[in-house]
């Protein structure tokens, strides 16, 4: 998982609640979750493409890049994802939005209902090129990384897995 904006704010803070307490799990990211959605619904402008497609602009509230479609204690913000399909899915909720919104999207994610909102786009593509206007919050499962410029890209069997 790499995100951007809320769901990023979400993950860090977790980590830095699992360093205080000691808890985990999904518990400890929902408590996390609804703090960040009423303190954090920062909005970026991004641009983005997708393979060597148009350049897209828009502006999120969280942004997820996904291999498979689990992160945070299970929720499922690509559910259709697939870690040996060699392709990325791409998450965006896009703004306006309020706190209360924000709360039911969150718990819709858990099971992966989040998806079929208008506010939501899904995109899946071998190289993602995503630029943020501002240093948005960042995250790579759960280390945070600082960048306005991003590439990430799928290489198919570069992973040599013994079973």
């Amino acid at each position: 998982t790499l995100s951007f904006g809320l769901d990023a704010a979400i993950a860090l803070d977790t980590m830095e609640r699992r360093k205080r307490t000691g808890r985990h799990g999904a518990a400890l990211y929902m408590a996390s979750g609804f703090d960040q959605l009423f303190h954090h619904l920062d909005q970026r402008e991004y641009r983005l493409q997708l393979d060597d497609g148009p350049v897209m602009e828009g502006k999120s509230i969280t942004f997820a890049v996904q291999m498979g479609p689990y992160y945070g204690g299970g929720f499922r913000i690509c559910p259709d994802a697939r870690l040996d399909d060699g392709l990325l899915d791409v998450c965006i909720s896009h703004p306006p939005i309020t706190p209360a919104g924000a709360a039911a999207i969150f718990l819709m994610a858990k099971g992966g209902n989040h998806t079929r909102l208008g506010r939501m786009e899904l995109h899946q593509a071998r190289k993602v090129h995503v630029e943020f206007d501002e240093m948005p919050a960042a995250q790579v499962d759960g280390e945070r990384i600082e960048a306005r410029t991003f590439d990430v890209e799928v290489l198919p069997a570069a992973l040599r897995v013994l079973r």
